[in-house]
């Protein structure tokens, strides 16, 4: 079921960052649930009643955002999405699935989604998802950025503070090409939860996102202005640490450890642009490896 309900406007991501947005959906209540939805939370809301539609229209029409479901006759999600990278290689495109596999995850962000939701969802998880893209459509890589203050931090989750892992690959882009062209350096962190497979047997699946969370407020309180953190996979994290040396990211890993009283242990490992890899593929690689490396040598690093 997809809820009516109307996220509160004082959310720490800014509600009045509006757009243009075309929702491409061959099912007929969703396409007016959403363009009724978006409408009341101000957009401009173009429909199209299947992926051909969408493909003529975004051929023929600028848009903000494009919101359309990955399967449908005709032509397919994934079909509007290669359109349209076809007129911008950095239009944003959120797909809507009610099918995730890993695998299609993985290839959805690979081929340049912005976003994919899961049926069923909340309105409020897709206001959060289409501010944000509207906000990195606007502000680039400035937005968002510095750890959250008890002034702007949604109270019923982390939404606005950690980034989904294709809206945290696409700032990753970024921050490369960014850092290229300035001619400057940028780490990236990764931590991730050890022994899963323990707290799993201990306290279920629902206790992985407690653990999720716990890490995800301890990050965010010991990270510094101008970085972005981002859920990465199901028990990992990603921080992106602009004009920082490497050393300051594993002084970062080590303070949170240190800092924390937990019942779990984390691990981390960290890359630097452009001495560790030259793009965000080779990036996340490299602090992955050291992570695995890490924890085959004995988890010296660990907490």
């Amino acid at each position: 079921m997809v809820s009516r309900e109307r996220v509160d406007d004082s959310r720490g991501t800014d509600s009045k960052l509006i757009g243009r947005i075309l929702v491409v959906d061959d099912e007929e209540p969703m396409r007016k649930l959403l363009d009724e939805m978006l409408t009341i939370f101000g957009h401009e809301v173009v429909t199209a009643v299947d992926g051909q539609d969408g493909i003529e229209r975004l051929q023929e029409e600028r848009f903000d955002v494009i919101i359309s479901d990955l399967s449908m006759p005709r032509k397919t999600g994934v079909d509007v999405l290669n359109a349209a990278k076809s007129v911008d290689p950095d239009y944003p495109v959120v797909i809507i699935t009610g099918y995730p596999s890993p695998e299609t995850a993985e290839k959805l962000i690979r081929i340049g989604a912005s976003e994919f939701i899961t049926k069923p969802f909340e309105m409020d998880r897709v206001h959060i998802t289409i501010t944000k893209l509207l906000a990195m459509r606007k502000f680039g890589s400035t937005l968002m950025a510095g750890p959250a203050t008890g002034a702007n931090r949604a109270m019923e989750g982390l939404e606005d503070e950690v980034w989904t892992y294709p809206q945290f690959f696409r700032l990753l882009r970024k921050e490369v090409g960014r850092s290229r062209t300035s001619d400057s350096t940028f780490t990236l962190l990764m931590v991730e939860i050890d022994d899963i497979e323990r707290h799993i047997e201990l306290d279920g699946e629902e206790g992985i996102g407690e653990l999720n969370k716990t890490l995800a407020e301890a990050l965010i309180l010991n990270t510094p202005p101008g970085a972005f953190i981002g859920h990465t996979s199901r028990t990992e994290f990603g921080l992106i640490l602009p004009d920082r040396a490497k050393e300051d990211a594993v002084a970062l890993g080590e303070r949170v450890q240190a800092n924390s009283e937990w019942y779990f242990r984390t691990t981390f490992g960290a890359a630097c642009f452009p001495m560790d890899g030259q793009d965000a593929e080779s990036l996340m690689s490299v602090a992955r490896s050291r992570i695995r490396s890490i924890k085959e040598e004995g988890g010296e690093l660990s907490s």
